[in-house]
């Protein structure tokens, strides 16, 4: 559903390869350091890079170094144990009707494993916190926007519609070369149906209008909404400093959980509150508004607006 953070090394080099050897008297004495200013803006304790935010010169890019966590980091593991939670989360959620052969406490099983359903709120969070990261570490590089969008691209299109064509081809097969058999089959018909919703990234919205009846594409619904998520999002970001972004990522978690609550109170099915992109929205601006807070000036410093 979404892709790893890249984030460079900056990490400080001890010493490089081929440089002329020190004499004893100049080995001994300390070489003078600039002040912190004309290094950027960059203080440097130890092995560690740390942002002064009043320095002229320090871009936001710069400035998102400032936190020692991320720092020279490629790869959080922790990251990966969420997404295995999550993963066992929303499973237990599928299959606790099979705990009911087991009696009383098989069905008290079932009914808290009925809350796995958070493990999909848990993947929206891994996405925005990810994704976010990824496009503020990208801000003012060259060929910002082609390169994210050809990165989701060979990341999800050759598996995702390679996928539904297969699939298209099995029901042409078995829609025209056996109509009869399709004609009496309410799977076959539905899945025909479902088409143009899956192929636009939009079966979300189909689920949200006339429920999700549980076939084998019925998990598509949450990658319509993160391919929705992109569409806006790295606008988003490019145009936003820090500071207003972290205003857009708490306005638009507070909306969405408004609107979901006024559904709700309208009388909206719980597939439309669960399915349709504006009330999802809270939990991906959770994820994105942790990946500003993680970063910036020295951490959770003062906010520049």
């Amino acid at each position: 559903m979404v892709g790893e953070p890249k984030i460079q090394n900056h990490g400080a080099t001890a010493a490089m390869a081929g440089a002329p050897a020190l004499s004893e008297a100049e080995s001994e004495t300390p070489a003078a350091q600039p002040p912190p200013a004309l290094l950027g803006g960059v203080e440097q304790s130890g092995s560690l890079l740390i942002a002064n935010p009043g320095a002229p010169g320090l871009s936001e890019a710069k400035q998102s170094v400032a936190d020692p966590f991320f720092s020279g980091r490629k790869h959080l593991p922790a990251l990966d144990g969420l997404r295995g939670a999550a993963i066992f989360l929303v499973l237990l959620c599928h299959y606790r009707d099979e705990f009911g052969a087991f009696g009383r406490i098989g069905h008290a099983l079932a009914h808290v494993f009925g809350w796995g359903w958070v493990g999909v709120d848990l993947f929206f969070v891994l996405s925005g916190f990810l994704i976010t990261g990824i496009l503020y570490d990208c801000k003012g590089q060259e060929s910002y926007f082609k390169n994210f969008y050809a990165r989701r691209f060979l990341r999800i299109f050759p598996l995702y519609y390679g996928f539904l064509a297969l699939f298209l081809l099995g029901l042409i097969v078995y829609r025209f070369g056996f109509p009869q058999d399709f004609s009496g089959s309410a799977v076959g018909r539905a899945l025909w149906r479902y088409q143009p919703w899956l192929w636009t990234y939009t079966f979300n919205f189909r689920c949200a209008l006339h429920g999700n009846t549980g076939l084998v594409v019925s998990q598509f619904w949450t990658l319509s909404i993160e391919e929705q998520f992109y569409l806006f999002w790295p606008l988003t970001v490019f145009l936003l400093p820090r500071g207003k972004l972290i205003y857009a990522c708490v306005g638009i978690g507070v909306g969405s959980l408004v609107l979901r609550l006024i559904a709700a109170g309208a009388g909206a099915s719980a597939m439309a509150i669960y399915t349709a992109t504006p009330f999802q929205l809270d939990a991906l601006a959770t994820g994105s508004l942790l990946a500003m807070l993680v970063r910036g000036p020295v951490a959770l410093g003062r906010i520049d607006v």
